[in-house]
C-alpha cells in the first residue's frame, strides 16, 4: 500500500497509464497532479499557476505517452516523458468546452460547448500542435418539451467500445454553480444523436461507470447504486449499502467481475456483480473516500478522498 499526498480539496477524479505506472488526479478545483505509481514522485501541480483545470475526467492515450484533460476551457494534452502540456482549443476562440471526455483510441473528445449558436454537444478531432477539427455538433435536451432553456451537462463517459456514450445533465444551481443530474442520454458518438434517454432517481450525484462489456453502467445516489441497462435505460435495478454513508464514486474492474464502490466514510467496497453482495471491504484512514480506478491490468486500485490523499493497493481479488 502507497498514501500520495497531493494538494488540499476532493480527489473525485483518478485514472492509471495503459501500463499502470502513471496515475493522474484531479477535480475539487485542485488543478491536475500526476504520481509515478511506484516511486511515488509527484509532478504537474505547477501547471495550475498558469493553466486552470476543470473538473473533468482525465484519459491517457491508449498507445502515445499522452494524458488528456481539460483545462482554460479547451483541450490539455500532456506529454508525460517531457511533462510538456499543449492547449487545444476550438478555431472560435469564444468556443468554451467543460467538460469533455475522450474517445478510447485518444483521437477525439466529445464535449459540452458554448458556441455562438447557444450550447451544445459537440465531438471534435485533434491533431497535434493544431486547435481542434470540428466533427459534429447536436442540441443539448430541454428542460421540458414548453421550455426552450437547455439542460446543463454534469458529466460525459464514453463506452468501452467507443460507440456511444452517456450524458448526465441537469440544473445548474446558480449560488453553489454546481449541477444536480435530472437525466441520462444515451448517444451516438457518430453523430450525437440522442438513443435513448431516462429521467435519474432524485439525488443522483455526478458520478457514472461503465461496465467492461458496455452492457450496462452505474450510478450513485444516497447509499444506493443504480445499475442501468444501455439496451433499454429502463427502471435500473438498486444495489444498496449496508450503512447509511452515501456512496461517491464507483469503477469496475477490467474483467467486469467486481465493482468498487466509494462512500462517505473511510472504505471502499468491493461488489461481486453476480450476486451484488460485498466481497470485500477496504478501509483508508485517508478522510472520506471521493473516488476510486483500477489499473488497466486489474493488479492496482486507488482510491481518492477530501484530504488530497490518494490510496494505491495492490489487488487480490
Amino acid at each position: 500500500m502507497l498514501v500520495l499526498t497531493g494538494a488540499p480539496g476532493d480527489v473525485t477524479e483518478l485514472a492509471f497509464s495503459p501500463n499502470g505506472k502513471l496515475l493522474a488526479a484531479g477535480g475539487g478545483d485542485r488543478g491536475l497532479e500526476m504520481w509515478e505509481v511506484h516511486s511515488g514522485r509527484k509532478w504537474g501541480r505547477y501547471y495550475i499557476r498558469q493553466i486552470q483545470f476543470l473538473n473533468s475526467p482525465s484519459a491517457f492515450h491508449p498507445t502515445e505517452p499522452l494524458c488528456f484533460t481539460c483545462a482554460n476551457h479547451s483541450l490539455a494534452v500532456i506529454d508525460t516523458n517531457t511533462e510538456a502540456i499543449h492547449l487545444h482549443p476550438t478555431p472560435n476562440y469564444h468556443e468554451w468546452l467543460n467538460p469533455l471526455a475522450m474517445t478510447p483510441d485518444g483521437r477525439s473528445c466529445i464535449a459540452h460547448a458554448r458556441t455562438a449558436d447557444g450550447y451544445q454537444m459537440r465531438r471534435y478531432r485533434w491533431r497535434a500542435k493544431k486547435p481542434l477539427s470540428p466533427v459534429w455538433g447536436a442540441p443539448l435536451e430541454r428542460i421540458s418539451s414548453r421550455s426552450r432553456e437547455a439542460l446543463d451537462t454534469a458529466l460525459i463517459r464514453i463506452s468501452p467500445d467507443g460507440k456511444t456514450f452517456v450524458t448526465l445533465t441537469g440544473v445548474r444551481d446558480r449560488i453553489t454553480w454546481t449541477i444536480q443530474p435530472l437525466r441520462v442520454s444515451l448517444r451516438s458518438v457518430k453523430n450525437g444523436e440522442v438513443l435513448r434517454f431516462a429521467k435519474l432517481p432524485s439525488g443522483t450525484i455526478p458520478a457514472l461507470a461503465f461496465a467492461p462489456d458496455g452492457h450496462h453502467f452505474v450510478t450513485c445516489r444516497a447509499h444506493i447504486i443504480n445499475i442501468w441497462s444501455t439496451e433499454t435505460l429502463g427502471t435500473p435495478r438498486e444495489v444498496r449499502s449496508d450503512t447509511r454513508r452515501h456512496f461517491t464514486g464507483a469503477a469496475f474492474h477490467p474483467l467486469g467481475k467486481y465493482l468498487a464502490a466509494t462512500s462517505n466514510d473511510a472504505t471502499v467496497k468491493v461488489y461481486d456483480t453476480a450476486t451484488w453482495k460485498v466481497e470485500h471491504t477496504y478501509t483508508w484512514d485517508i478522510g472520506r473516500v471521493r473516488s476510486v480506478a483500477f489499473s488497466p491490468d486489474g493488479t492496482l486500485a486507488a482510491a481518492g478522498s477530501d484530504t488530497g490523499k490518494v490510496v494505491v493497493w495492490d489487488v487480490d481479488l
